[in-house]
């Protein structure tokens, strides 16, 4: 485990949220502290959630998702018990007042197969899963958890500007260190990503794939350090407000 080996910056996690943030959360016992076990060297990159619906949904915008819901509660998948997109239905529902019924599946495509078919009728996820698919009419992406519009779907508003304040969401991946590695390597190392980050090869992959670049702060262990702890916040509200607890 990267918690225990040795801080000579020689072992590095390449980590998202689920084992940094939302596992101790749905785990009784996880065995480390991500903020005191862990040193945050700065994210790689994040992809907004979005909602996303089967065509023949009534419910073309959040509000409209949102008032359907209140008729009757819509069974919404996410990649599963305790994942990132869950968290974020439950941070979703408790804004809007949304009635959904949670559906876990294994992973964000594990449950395309049932959207596309209707047998699914939302689902919260990634937005580079559903997107070839919106493209082609088979689902449609309702709003999508970022700050601006993905430039890969123009046509789909922000949740923001689908009248949820400050909604903003996403699966992310960081680089961190066992805590204690010299500021020596870590300097080395926080550079060498900017770098990477930086790189027209690297920009260009993950402007196809839907990640999102982020801001030279968050590339920083100060900048991701502060995420983390907001993260944290945000997902101790949704599990409350959700009902999950640690087993």
């Amino acid at each position: 485990m990267v918690a225990r080996a040795a801080p000579d910056g020689y072992t590095v996690l390449v980590g998202p949220n689920g084992p940094l943030v939302n596992n101790h959360f749905i785990q009784a016992k996880v065995g480390y502290d991500t903020l005191k076990d862990l040193l945050p060297l700065g994210i790689t990159g994040i992809t907004a959630h979005a909602l996303v619906v089967t065509p023949s949904l009534e419910a073309k915008t959040v509000a409209e998702f949102v008032a359907l819901s209140k008729t009757s509660p819509i069974g919404v998948g996410t990649s599963g018990y305790g994942s990132a997109t869950h968290f974020t239905l439950a941070r979703f529902a408790a804004k809007t007042g949304a009635k959904v019924t949670h559906i876990p599946y294994r992973s964000g495509g594990a449950l395309m197969p049932d959207l596309i078919g209707g047998n699914l009728p939302a689902a919260m996820t990634e937005v580079s899963i559903p997107l070839p698919l919106h493209l082609d009419g088979k689902v449609r992406i309702v709003a999508v958890a970022s700050a601006e519009r993905s430039p890969l779907a123009p046509d789909v508003p922000t949740m923001i500007e689908s009248g949820v304040p400050d909604f903003i969401a996403g699966s992310y991946v960081g680089l961190l260190l066992p805590a204690g590695a010299p500021s020596g390597v870590v300097e080395k190392l926080q550079k060498s990503l900017t770098v990477a980050l930086a790189s027209s090869a690297v920009r260009d992959q993950f402007g196809k794939l839907g990640i999102q670049e982020v801001s030279p702060e968050l590339t920083t262990p100060a900048g991701f350090t502060e995420f983390l702890r907001k993260d944290i916040e945000f997902c101790r509200g949704a599990a409350a407000a959700a009902g999950i607890t640690p087993k």
